[in-house]
């Protein structure tokens, strides 16, 4: 395996910013040596869940 230094943003999800509450729902991350670029998103199975607790 390959080792390489990787930058990395997490992906939020704020439909209310003065309540200050948001869920993770992805990431992004950049590889510099490579410059690769890749993301992830969660599947729309796992973030139903997160529609109630907004």
């Amino acid at each position: 395996m390959i080792q390489q230094v990787c930058k990395y943003s997490i992906i939020r999800f704020q439909p209310y910013p003065e309540t200050e509450e948001f869920a993770n729902i992805g990431i992004v991350l950049y590889a510099t040596v490579s410059k690769r670029l890749e993301f992830k998103l969660l599947d729309t199975k796992q973030h139903t869940e997160g529609h109630a607790f907004f």
